[in-house]
């Protein structure tokens, strides 16, 4: 006999939503439990190939649905020091963080990006400001 057990970091549930579509329900479930997944200290893309890294450009594009879903808090000010732990002297953002990648890419508009859409959109989606220190040296 196996049991399955989920390992997430831990964030409660901020919001859901129900409609009379099973199909949308049953999406929207998938959202929440995809979200947790990808949700273990480093906000990931997908659990295979090189995915599991924290590309910066991913993470921003989904921060409001994360910060609708759970209380994200926490975890991307945790996240957004490490971005800033892992800038570059010549002020480049990685493109994944931690940076582990064993060629460097050069910084990039887009993924570079998250210092100020990250904090921005927490301001604006949970009234509490993600690690806006942690971006002003950047």
């Amino acid at each position: 006999m196996f049991t399955g057990v989920a390992v997430y970091s831990d964030m409660g549930e901020t919001g859901s939503f129900s409609t009379s579509h099973p199909l949308i329900n049953q999406l929207q479930k998938n959202i929440q439990w995809g979200q947790k997944g990808n949700f273990v200290d480093v906000p990931t893309d997908c659990p295979q190939r090189d995915e599991r890294l924290g590309w910066t450009g991913d993470a921003q594009v989904f921060f409001n649905t994360a910060a609708y879903n759970m209380n994200v808090t926490s975890f991307f000010t945790k996240w957004m020091k490490d971005v800033a732990a892992d800038q570059r002297p010549n002020g480049d953002i990685p493109v994944v963080i931690p940076d582990v990648k064993s060629i460097p890419s050069p910084g990039s508009a887009g993924w570079g990006d998250v210092v100020t859409i990250i904090p921005g959109s927490s301001t604006r989606t949970t009234a509490t400001a993600v690690c806006w220190k942690c971006s002003i040296p950047a």
